[in-house]
C-alpha cells in the first residue's frame, strides 16, 4: 500500500506541474493495485467506467484522470471510492474557485482525497 501511495503522490505532482502523467506510471499503478484487489460489483464498475469514458470523450476529464479513477476503484471498495471522489472534488472545487482556474490537475486532488479517505478510515 505504501508503494501505491508513493506512486500516486508522484503522479499527482507530475500532473500538477505539467498536466501530463506518464503511461508507465499508470501501468505501475495498475500492477500495484492488482495486489490489493478487492471484490468489486461488476455492474457498478461497468457503469462508472462508461461514465468516465464519456467524460473523457466530451473533454471534461483527462485520460490520466480516467485511468487513475478506474485503477483506484480496483483498490478500494465502491463506497470508499465514492467518498474519495467526494473529498477530491470538494478540494478541487475550492482550488478552482480561489485560483479562478478552469483547468485543474485532478490527479493531484485524487491523491489528496485518497489520503484523507485512508487516514479518516484508520482513525
Amino acid at each position: 500500500m505504501l508503494l501505491l501511495c508513493l506512486l500516486l503522490i508522484k503522479m499527482g505532482i507530475n500532473d500538477a506541474l505539467t498536466f501530463h502523467v506518464s503511461a508507465y506510471d499508470c501501468y505501475g499503478l495498475l500492477l500495484l493495485s492488482l495486489f490489493h484487489l478487492q471484490k468489486v460489483e461488476i455492474i457498478s464498475f461497468l457503469v462508472v467506467t462508461t461514465i468516465l469514458c464519456l467524460l473523457v470523450y466530451f473533454q471534461q476529464l483527462g485520460n490520466g484522470d480516467r485511468d487513475c479513477l478506474i485503477i483506484l476503484m480496483l483498490v478500494q471498495s465502491f463506497h470508499m471510492w465514492i467518498i474519495m471522489i467526494l473529498f477530491s472534488s470538494i478540494l478541487a472545487l475550492f482550488y478552482a474557485l480561489i485560483k479562478q482556474k478552469t483547468k485543474i490537475p485532478f490527479i493531484f486532488f485524487l491523491s489528496l482525497g485518497h489520503f484523507l479517505n485512508f487516514y479518516l478510515k484508520t482513525l
